[in-house]
């Protein structure tokens, strides 16, 4: 059974946020340990590659759908 695209849609648009403010929590914690800049950049490329991915694979079922049967 496939979950429909309205379920899916909902779906990111919780924890899309979701994530953010927990990459945010770390940031803030890292920050204040001076040291551990590379663990912050770290954390933030990781988010930006987590969404790219999710907006291609998003993309690609779209567009499969729309070229339908």
């Amino acid at each position: 059974m496939r979950i429909s695209a309205e379920v899916t849609r909902r779906v990111a648009f919780i924890l899309g946020p979701l994530v953010w403010l927990v990459a945010f929590a770390v940031v803030s914690v890292v920050i204040e340990r001076r040291d551990a800049v590379e663990l912050a950049l770290i954390v933030v490329a990781a988010s930006f590659g987590v969404g790219v991915v999710a907006a291609v694979a998003m993309r690609r079922a779209r567009v499969r759908e729309e070229a339908g049967p």
